[in-house]
Formats: C-alpha cells, structure tokens, sequence
C-alpha cells in the first residue's frame, strides 16, 4: 500500500522540528565562569611588615649613688620640666646594727690594733734612745779627734751611726701613726647607727676615756638625700622602680621623652629591606584608628641582625626608621611603643597593563591564563609578568587591552570549552 506523498511531506516537516527543538536541549551548556577584562590603570608594589612606635630621643634615668630611692609619686604620663621636675630623692645608705659575734670580733679588733700601737710607740720610745745615745758618742768621739785621741775613721763612724739612727727613729715614728689610724678605724667599725650616738661601744673595763671608741655622729641621723632631676622637657614614660627600694649606683630607674616626637621602627626581612629606599612614601593601619596614616623612610640602617621567627627560623632581619607626615594631631593617640602595620612603597607606575593575579597559575614553568575569545571559547594564553603586588601583576607581554580572561579557573576549563559570563547568566 503506497503512503500519500502529502503525508511524508508532513511527517518529514515534523522531524525537522523534531529535531531542532530538541538538539539544542540535550546540546552541552556554556560553562558561567567570573570574567575580567584586562585595562590599564596605575599600580604599585608594597613591602609590609610590623612595626613599632617609639619616642625619638629616649632618656633613661639611672641612679647617680648608691641608697634608699624614696616612693616615686609621679605618675606615668606626667609632664616633667628640665632641671626642675624631682622625679625622686635617694638617701645614702646608713650603717646597720651588729649582732653580738660581730660586735664581739670588732671589739677584738680594736684590742689588737691598741697593742700593735704600744707596740709601736715602745718602739719609737727605743729609738729615740739610740739616737740620742749615738749623738752623744759623735759629741764625745769630735773632742776626741779635736785633741788628737782619736782618728778621723772613728769619726766617721759615728757620724754613720747617727744617720742611721735617725733614720730608724723616722721609720718608728710613722709605724706609730700608721698604728694610730688603724686603731681608728677598728674603733669606728663600733659606731652604732642611732640618732643620740648612745650606742657607741666600749672596749675593755677600766681603759682609759681616751681609748673609748667616739661615739656616732649625729648628723647620721638624717643622711644625706640626692634629688634625681628630670634631664629634658617631656613626659615621664615609665617608672622602672616605683617603691621604696635600695638601689644600686647606675641602676635603670625611670624612661622619659616626649610623645609628640615619634617615629617608627620596622625590622624587615633583609631581602625586603633592600628593596627600599630613603623618603620612599608608606602608610600605616591596624593601630587602632579609623584613618591610615602617612609617613616617609628616613633611614635603612646598614647593620643586620639575626632574629628568630615565630616558627623557629632564624632571619636576617634590618631596621627601618620612618616618620610621620601626616600632623600630630592625626596621631596623637599613639604612644612609645605601640603597634602598627607599615607598607612601605618600592615601585609605582601610573599606567601599566595589569590582571588579577587570581587569573593567573603556572603552566610549564610559565606563567598562563585562560583567555576567552568573541564566540566564548576558552584559548590558554602564556603571558609574561613583571611586578606583582598583593592583588594585581603587570603583564610584560602575551595580553592586549582589554582581552577577557578567566578568573580562578576550575579544573573543568580547558583548552576549547565555551564559557559565558555568571552576570549575564545570572541576567
């Protein structure tokens, strides 16, 4: 039986509408990616590192003597004037009182030092003896030699013995006041420290007054005191002792500046500090204000030092000084000490051919990125990159302006997949 013809017509019209009504249903779908387009703009590149806030010039106050520092009563924060502010007052140490074996010992001491001093003075007693003994005998051996009785040798002689003589008697003369001294001080180790001086100490019963020990000075009662002066106009920024307290000569006491002159000091990495430059521009955040601060590089210093890193990995680290551009009244909640995050610049163009680094990723030890064409297929692109910052890397070739590519690619692209945009799939 033969079909109409007027049938297959019709029955071939629906397949075609079959067909492509229904091809591009089970067709695959674009995948919707995040695109961007490449333009020029300016761009800069940072070294950022911690830093710290500190007064420019820093004083520390140290203890001129040795003593009893008085309770400090001023306050950290606290204006000081040069040559005029007390900051506090140190009293010369006092002798302190003996225990009977002390006591006992020195009181032995001084018995000592009286008999080696009568010793001394029979001594001397001796040899002022012997010396007018020996004056004698060259009076007498003269009037010898004068009547012809005697020789000129034996004179000579006893002029010999007076010189020596004399001699001994000048040796035994200055033991004696060395012996005298020496039972001095014996005596003053027995100096009790009382006001009134009645603890003075006697030696043996029935000496003479003479050889009492003197008795205290009064004036011990209330010892001297040195007031420490603040050295410069500032501010009293910390007190290292602040109660009564004996401190040794030279101890640390107090830290004073003034906070309106303040600087920061960053210590870099030393692959980053070569990086920067004197009067390079930087900004500092995350200090506590709402604002970022402005400042300039005033000095790299030449000497680096090794520090190490809260993993445990030694680093060469370099100060960096930078001060502040911005007015005082900017900063002045700041303090000696405080904590801000620095970046510092170390290059800058103004129009430069840049792309997120997320676009980018290495391919063959190159950097690459997919790039997308007019039809919306994906093409892998080896592009070459100059300076990198943080968010964005200058392309030195393998891109032109405004060529589209694909942000943070999946491992779904690939060479020939077709893409659209996800804001206009999202439209």
């Amino acid at each position: 039986m033969r079909v109409p013809i007027s049938r297959l017509f019709i029955g071939a019209i629906f397949v075609v509408f079959l067909v492509v009504g229904v091809l591009p249903i089970l067709a695959p779908r674009p995948l919707a990616v995040d695109l961007h387009k490449v333009v020029r703009g300016p761009m800069e590149v940072t070294v950022s590192e911690e830093g710290k806030t500190r007064v420019k010039e820093l004083y520390t106050v140290s203890a001129a003597v040795s003593g009893r520092m008085e309770r400090v009563e001023l306050d950290a924060g606290d204006p000081v004037v040069a040559g005029k502010t007390i900051l506090t007052r140190i009293e010369a140490p006092q002798a302190r009182f003996h225990d009977l074996r002390e006591e006992t010992e020195m009181r032995a001491r001084v018995t000592s030092a009286e008999a080696q001093r009568d010793l001394a003075a029979a001594d001397l007693e001796r040899a002022e003896a012997e010396v007018a003994f020996a004056q004698s005998e060259l009076k007498r051996n003269q009037e010898l030699v004068n009547k012809g009785a005697a020789s000129s040798r034996t004179l000579e002689s006893a002029e010999l013995d007076v010189r020596v003589k004399r001699a001994a008697l000048a040796v035994a003369r200055n033991n004696l006041g060395v012996k005298n001294a020496e039972l001095a001080v014996a005596k003053a180790a027995l100096i009790a420290p009382s006001a009134s001086g009645e603890k003075a100490a006697a030696i043996e019963p029935g000496g003479d007054k003479s050889d009492r020990p003197p008795k205290a000075d009064t004036s011990l009662a209330d010892p001297p005191a040195s007031s420490i002066l603040a050295p410069i106009n500032g501010v009293l920024l910390r007190k290292l002792r602040e109660s009564e307290i004996t401190v040794a000569a030279n101890e640390p006491l107090f830290d004073l500046g003034d906070p309106t002159q303040l600087e920061v000091l960053v210590e870099m990495r030393s692959e980053d500090a070569a990086k920067v430059y004197p009067d390079a521009p930087a900004s500092f955040g995350g200090w506590g204000g709402n604002q970022i601060l402005h400042g300039v590089v005033r000095r790299v210093e030449p000497y680096g030092f090794t520090k190490i890193s809260a993993l445990g990995i030694e680093e060469q680290r370099v100060n960096v000084i930078l001060d502040f551009t911005d007015p005082p009244s900017a900063w002045r909640q700041l303090g000696h000490g405080y904590r801000v995050d620095a970046s510092i610049q170390v290059w800058q163009a103004n129009n430069v051919l840049k792309l997120p680094i997320g676009a980018m990723f290495r391919k063959r030890n190159q950097w690459a990125v997919y790039g997308v064409d007019t039809e919306g297929v994906v093409h892998l692109q080896p592009v070459e990159i100059g300076h990198i910052n943080n968010l964005e890397a200058e392309v030195t070739a393998g891109l032109n302006d405004h060529s589209v590519v694909i942000l943070h690619p999946s491992d779904r692209i690939e060479e020939g997949t077709r893409v659209t945009s996800l804001d206009r799939e999202g439209t």
